[in-house]
């Protein structure tokens, strides 16, 4: 009796080990997962502000806009008054 009780105490212990190893292989996949997520979610986020323009950029491209838009008014009421 007390070799069968410890045979089983054996199996449970065991049985208790490979579920805690299957356990601890599903949370280390999920965190692969989770850092596989991760790395591109940061790639792709910085292919994006690549892309796009910063501030200073913006407003230079608006300043030359407005710049380029008072030329063309000036020019256009220049033609207006000589015609």
């Amino acid at each position: 009796m007390v070799y069968s009780r410890l045979q089983q105490y054996k199996k449970m212990q065991t049985s208790e080990f490979q579920r805690q190893l299957k356990i601890r292989d599903t949370i280390n996949i999920a965190f692969k997962k989770n850092q596989y997520v991760s790395t591109q979610l940061k790639q792709q986020l910085t292919i994006m502000d690549e892309k796009l323009p910063t501030e200073d950029t913006h407003e230079k491209k608006l300043g030359m806009f407005i710049e380029k838009l008072k030329k063309l008014l000036h020019s256009s009421l220049h033609l207006l008054e000589t015609e």
